[in-house]
């Protein structure tokens, strides 16, 4: 079987299709007739692994998502088990923010605290997911703000 495609970001091989964890966690982004079959389906962590093994099996071994749920944290770990691939974990944790963080910034502790957990559950990547990028986009200068303190 011929391998697939990868790419290197930041010394990592990283497979060219990511696969996505919304409809894991039960958010279509739709209706909620479909999260809530979303979260009727999946509310096991061996049926995800089930699908993930799948993935992991022809080569795509890069997951993005929430990482914080122990349901998707306990899917991957199975299905590396399950097929001795090693996955490339994507996450995209949100950062408390109020209405001083764009001026003030994020609090320190707090980051540092979420970073940490990041780590413990074998994050290879961090991007901070979009409820908190979009609540700091500064519209005039299209940047977005504090984003130094994250990186």
């Amino acid at each position: 079987m011929t391998a697939f495609p990868r790419t290197t970001v930041g010394g990592v091989s990283v497979s060219r299709l990511i696969v996505g964890t919304n409809w894991f966690l039960g958010w279509s982004h739709c209706t909620q007739a479909k999260d809530r079959f979303i979260k009727e389906t999946f509310t096991d962590h061996r049926k995800i692994a089930d699908i993930l093994e799948v993935f992991f099996k022809a080569g795509v071994n890069s997951v993005m998502g929430l990482i914080q749920h122990d349901l998707l944290v306990n899917a991957i770990r199975e299905a590396e088990q399950r097929t001795g691939v090693e996955a490339i974990i994507i996450s995209t944790p949100s950062f408390p923010t109020d209405k001083n963080t764009p001026v003030r910034g994020f609090d320190p502790a707090k980051v540092e605290e979420i970073l940490d957990q990041e780590v413990l559950r074998g994050s290879t990547f961090c991007l901070p997911h979009t409820s908190t990028t979009d609540l700091m986009v500064d519209q005039c200068t299209r940047e977005i703000r504090k984003m130094d303190q994250l990186c």
